[in-house]
């Protein structure tokens, strides 16, 4: 699956600024997050990483746009998968 945030790109960090004090001085690190999808007995833990930004100046860490898009993508993919099981395709 093609991810659509093009997160390799280093120009898309320096266009980054920091929402608390507007610091320009972003950097990234991928992060391991673990959201629940779903509720009740058909809830499960979904673990995928995100980019969580850091101001070097005043030390905000931050998710932004492009950690929605992949959780997103995740959970497209998460259903999507139930759904061919749920159909009879379970893999052998």
């Amino acid at each position: 699956m093609d991810n659509p945030v093009d997160l390799s790109n280093a120009d898309y960090e320096e266009m980054l600024h920091c929402p608390q004090c507007l610091g320009a001085e972003v950097s990234t690190e991928w992060t391991p997050d673990i959201f629940q999808q779903g509720s009740g007995k058909d809830a499960q833990q979904l673990i995928v990483s995100i980019p969580v930004r850091e101001c070097a100046q005043c030390h905000f860490r931050w998710t932004d746009h492009a950690g929605e898009v992949i959780r997103d993508s995740l959970v497209r993919v998460y259903c999507r998968d139930r759904q061919f099981q749920a159909v009879g395709h379970d893999e052998e």
